[in-house]
């Protein structure tokens, strides 16, 4: 994903000389930029907050900067300018976290971004993005630098499981439809959803036909799909690589308490816990149970 995502973004700034991509400690970009467009990327050092006051300042003067950095020192440090000097100005700002959810596996729950659709879902105006394949990384790139205000997008380091065998078309707020089913909905964010997808597959085989929703807008999130499927199978699941404290779960849970659908939820993730363990990506979701075989078990369940 994130190759694709530097790919995205060295033609982003070839096609617009009004933007600019400004980075922590990822010297690695500038080579992907030509020479003509080196003048476009600016290395700001591990200077988090410093990174995103200086992206607000660039927006204020009519120059659109992506800010790329790991997704928890980016989130976690620098929230309050995150807060007060992008979202609270209504900045026209695109900040992308990548090494999303558990993605820095071999190094702990210090690099883990778990929390990080919590802390920011709360802040207004700020739209929410969460690509789960390399061909929406591309397409939420580019259409991230002409909306309107700010943007967050967090993606995965290594990804590049595709979830769409065709074409991929991005709408800002519309759920993606991965699989028709009758007898539950899975509803799901990010990499993990070719996990929940493997799981869904195994499940027919039982008999179990899995409705699967893919988020790639965290916020705004689709509604109308979220309760079409609830009153259409009855049962949800919602898996995340994330707490299921004020994340994608929590989310489902608001829209459905302000409903009168009787629909069953459960919520999978972290639940009130940091992750623990260390290995490489499906060894970390196997030891917080999040594997295929634990996403298959609860739809079982």
């Amino acid at each position: 994903m994130v190759n694709a995502c530097l790919e995205t973004l060295s033609e982003l700034v070839a096609e617009d000389r009004k933007i600019v991509v400004l980075g922590s400690d990822a010297m690695n970009i500038r080579e992907r930029f030509s020479p003509v467009n080196k003048r476009q990327y600016i290395e700001m050092g591990i200077a988090e907050s410093n990174l995103i006051a200086a992206a607000a300042g660039m927006a204020a003067c009519g120059i659109i900067p992506y800010v790329y950095a790991v997704s928890p020192f980016l989130v976690y440090r620098a929230n309050e300018f995150i807060r007060d000097d992008v979202c609270l100005q209504k900045r026209n700002v695109k900040i992308i976290g990548y090494s999303a959810g558990m993605d820095y596996c071999t190094s702990g729950p210090t690099h883990h971004a778990t929390e990080d659709i919590a802390m920011l879902r709360v802040l207004p105006d700020l739209t929410i993005l969460s690509p789960g394949s390399v061909k929406e990384v591309r397409e939420i790139i580019k259409n991230a630098a002409y909306m309107e205000g700010p943007v967050y997008i967090r993606l995965n380091r290594e990804s590049n499981r595709e979830i769409h065998p065709g074409e991929y078309q991005f709408e800002i707020g519309k759920a993606q439809l991965m699989r028709e089913g009758n007898d539950l909905t899975v509803v799901t964010t990010g990499s993990i959803t070719y996990d929940v997808l493997q799981a869904a597959e195994q499940a027919q085989k039982r008999n179990i036909e899995v409705r699967v929703l893919h988020m790639d807008t965290i916020k705004p999130l689709d509604t109308k799909t979220i309760l079409k499927a609830a009153e259409e199978t009855g049962k949800i699941i919602t898996v995340e690589e994330h707490s299921i404290i004020g994340g994608l779960g929590s989310a489902v849970a608001e829209i459905l308490a302000e409903t009168n659908i009787n629909a069953r939820l459960v919520r999978m993730g972290l639940n009130d816990t940091f992750a623990t363990g260390y290995g490489n990506h499906d060894e970390i979701k196997s030891m917080n149970g999040l594997a295929v075989e634990d996403i298959l078990r609860k739809m079982l369940e």
